[in-house]
């Protein structure tokens, strides 16, 4: 064989070599991204302010979680027509996108949010292919993504709800409209509140939510997180304790898993809670550890 063809063969050989190499790796990067998005490394977090809220009830939180194991994605503005608007850039192979919802009419009534809210759900599906979903929302915020799963949690078209960080939520009366600290107790091990308020301007009936949350998706892992704030007892200022915990008899038969912690002092004042260091740690564990 002369110099030339044995020159030619062996280069022959190493191209098909590298080849198979090449298919190889593909293959395995193809499925592992696949891997990473069925074991949850792939799975989007939305984060959702409450009444008078904005971008810096959630600013701080979606920080953390960038540090600790989440990669900043989008912000979802929505008008106060509801039209939708896309700041920033989501796809499939990010790891632990992070989402943050900016409602434009920061005053409207969690039904309103409810409506916005589903879309924006909607569209994470059709728009960015996803099939599950985390929420970390903040007073009024955790009220509207527990009715927005509750009504819609099983739709072919939305997304599944994995994880669910509860922040404040004032899911059974506010200070100041249809609650008091030290008016209300939870009268049972299943977080069922001796009184169940009325519906007001902002907020839907506890006994709204109730009937509502018969429909509460199976399988969703709660963590709900509230103050007792030094300077007003039994509650963050805002939200009574008996009122955040509520959320317990909520979901209680429903949900996979149900944590509820007290955060204590100063910095557990409602509007404190959701920069509290000790929120931070929460929330990153509960989103990402098992990851």
């Amino acid at each position: 064989m002369s110099k030339t063809a044995r020159t030619n063969l062996i280069l022959c050989i190493l191209t098909v070599i590298v080849g198979i190499f090449a298919i190889f790796f593909a293959f395995r990067s193809d499925k592992m991204i696949k891997n990473g998005i069925k074991n949850g490394i792939g799975t989007p977090t939305i984060y959702v302010h409450g009444l008078n809220g904005s971008l810096k009830s959630t600013n701080h939180l979606v920080t953390v979680a960038s540090r600790d194991g989440g990669t900043k994605a989008l912000i979802v503005h929505i008008a106060k027509n509801g039209d939708l608007s896309y700041e920033g850039h989501l796809d499939k192979h990010m790891k632990n996108p992070l989402i943050q919802i900016d409602f434009k009419n920061n005053d409207a009534p969690v039904a309103k949010q409810v409506e916005w809210l589903h879309n924006v759900l909607i569209n994470l599906k059709q728009k960015y292919h996803y099939d599950n979903y985390n929420a970390v929302a903040h007073s009024a915020g955790c009220v509207s993504v527990l009715q927005t799963t509750a009504l819609y949690g099983y739709d072919s078209d939305m997304p599944q709800l994995q994880k669910f960080i509860s922040i404040a939520g004032p899911y059974n009366g506010v200070i100041g409209i249809n609650d008091r600290p030290h008016s209300n107790v939870i009268i049972n091990d299943y977080g069922k509140p001796q009184y169940e308020n009325l519906s007001n301007k902002w907020y839907p009936a506890y006994s709204e939510l109730l009937k509502e949350c018969n429909d509460f998706p199976k399988g969703v892992q709660v963590l709900n997180i509230y103050g007792n704030y030094s300077k007003m007892p039994n509650s963050d200022g805002y939200v009574s304790i008996p009122s955040a915990r509520s959320l317990q008899y909520l979901v209680h038969n429903k949900a996979q898993s149900y944590r509820e912690i007290q955060i204590n002092g100063n910095n557990a004042q409602h509007s404190r809670l959701h920069s509290n260091p000790v929120v931070d740690r929460l929330t990153s564990r509960f989103l990402f550890d098992n990851n």
